[in-house]
């Protein structure tokens, strides 16, 4: 067995329910990263766990097992957690104290497990050089006919994730158009709902969310003139009022740029 995944978020019933998804949105990548790392290191456990979960609210220190997620065995360790600190300190301090958790949660860990230690925090060190900014390819698209290639790239951060898009001409390295095509939270529903099934079309760049629906298009004669034009998707089913209703909240998220989670 081997481990897949390590997360850290508030224990329920501390503060708010927006409290704590504050928490989790703004300690997202650190899970999302090392996780992505965990993949490549194919790090065998003693069976008994497959996942890394650090709890943070909880009046002790103390370990055990979650066994409630279908496809994992998590291994969880629940932390004291400082609340004024969290509260009062800038950005930079907070993303420390991440890590201050995440390392002390480790190393009570591995007085009951055999856990890649060092690894994991080698990994934690990159992303706090990184600033906290995980950059990956998305997609690319190569529109023939204009002679461009549009590059499609993951931005995710402490604060939200980003689809990034650029256009290049052949052979020029500058991009000819470049700006941010979605912008929504940091939580694996949120980023899933973008698909990857890019398609053009009528001289429109055309991305779907993750039922097949058209979310929103980018005018290719725009993106030309240096210009990223997007226009957003009506539903697809007008008739249906409860259908809309859950499309264009969907839709809106992925455009909402009125939150801060700084």
């Amino acid at each position: 067995m081997k481990l897949k995944s390590i997360n850290m978020f508030m224990k329920h019933g501390v503060k708010d329910g927006a409290y704590r998804a504050r928490f989790r949105y703004r300690t997202y990548i650190i899970g999302f990263y090392l996780s992505m790392q965990l993949h490549k290191l194919n790090f065998e456990t003693d069976e008994t766990f497959d996942a890394l979960a650090i709890e943070v609210g909880s009046d002790t220190e103390s370990v055990g097992y979650d066994y409630s997620p279908v496809d994992k065995l998590t291994f969880v360790i629940n932390l004291p957690f400082d609340f004024n600190r969290y509260e009062t300190v800038d950005c930079t301090q907070r993303s420390r104290y991440y890590i201050e958790l995440l390392q002390k949660g480790l190393l009570i860990a591995r007085r009951y497990k055999d856990i890649p230690y060092d690894e994991i925090m080698s990994y934690a060190k990159e992303l706090e050089e990184m600033d906290f900014v995980y950059c990956w390819p998305f997609k690319n698209v190569l529109l023939r006919e204009y002679g461009v290639k549009v590059k499609f790239t993951n931005v995710l951060s402490l604060y939200d994730y980003v689809l990034y898009f650029q256009a290049y001409e052949k052979k020029i390295p500058i991009p000819l158009c470049e700006g941010r095509v979605a912008r929504t939270k940091p939580s694996n529903l949120d980023i899933s709902y973008i698909s990857k099934k890019i398609e053009v079309e009528d001289n429109h760049i055309i991305i779907k969310d993750e039922f097949g629906h058209r979310l929103l298009t980018i005018d290719i004669k725009s993106l030309l003139k240096g210009k990223l034009n997007i226009e957003y998707a009506e539903c697809p089913r007008p008739e249906d009022k409860s259908f809309c209703e859950v499309f264009y909240r969907l839709q809106k998220n992925v455009r909402y740029d009125e939150y801060d989670l700084k």
